[in-house]
Parts: structure tokens; C-alpha cells; sequence
């Protein structure tokens, strides 16, 4: 996840419009990671359209916040509630805080998916038992 600095983001989503134009029957496991690229560009539509291709089922963690942080950024409100609502049945301890402390994110990201995830309407503060086990988690 990192080196997505200055403009990298914009030309990961443009080496996603590349890699869909050269193969539009691209692999379904592609399309988690173009996901990430449109989302961290600011692409909103094209994320959300490369997540349609997932079975809801599938996703992760991940993919439940950067579809509930495209829906709110573009203003998809009700879709947007109702996509928290899915994620944080399946994982009930997603917070703002605690996803955006998961090691592997520079700066840049940790402030696209704040200010996505808010505007979603996450629950900000994480259980201290849940910051102990990101904390365990970047000990070398």
C-alpha cells in the first residue's frame, strides 16, 4: 500500500484504464486491486464498479469501506448507511480509528479513507482491546 504520494494515485488509476482496455475479461481477483487504485485516485464511480464485480459475500474488510466511502463521497447517502450497516454486521468492531492504524498505509491513504469513512459515518473510536492487537501486530 505504500507509495501512493503526490500523484501516484492518479497514475494507478490510469494504469487501471490501461490494463481494462487491453483486457476487459480481466481475472476477478484484479479487480479487488482496481478497486484500491480507483478509490485511493478519487475514482469513486469506477471503484464502486469494479466492486459490482465481487459478490458482496467476498469482501473483506477493505472492500466494505472503500464501497461505503465511495457511496458517501458521491453523495449516495442512504446507500451509503445501508453499506455500513452490511459491514459493520459483519465485522462489528470496524472503526475509523482502527482501520486507518492497520500498518501499511502512508499518510496520504490514512486521509483519504478518514475522510471517506466518516463522511460514511463509521464509528470514529476503536475498543482499546482492538488497538492492542493492531499494536501487536506491527511489533517486528
Amino acid at each position: 500500500m505504500e507509495g501512493l504520494e503526490g500523484d501516484a494515485p492518479e497514475r494507478g488509476a490510469q494504469l487501471v484504464d490501461k490494463a481494462v482496455s487491453l483486457n476487459p475479461a480481466f481475472p476477478m481477483w484484479s479487480a479487488r486491486i482496481f478497486t484500491y487504485a480507483y478509490f485511493m485516485a478519487g475514482r469513486y464511480e469506477d471503484a464502486l464498479r469494479m466492486l459490482d464485480r465481487l459478490a458482496p459475500e467476498n469482501y473483506g474488510r477493505k472492500h466494505w469501506v472503500m464501497r461505503s466511502g465511495a457511496l458517501a463521497a458521491l453523495g449516495r447517502t442512504e446507500e451509503a448507511n445501508v453499506s455500513v450497516t452490511d459491514a459493520l454486521r459483519r465485522f462489528p468492531n470496524l472503526t475509523v480509528e482502527g482501520f486507518v492504524n492497520i500498518p501499511g498505509f502512508n499518510e496520504a491513504e490514512r486521509q483519504r479513507l478518514i475522510e471517506t469513512m466518516r463522511l460514511a459515518a463509521f464509528p470514529d473510536c476503536a475498543k482499546a482491546e482492538e488497538l492492542a492487537k493492531i499494536k501487536k501486530c506491527a511489533s517486528p
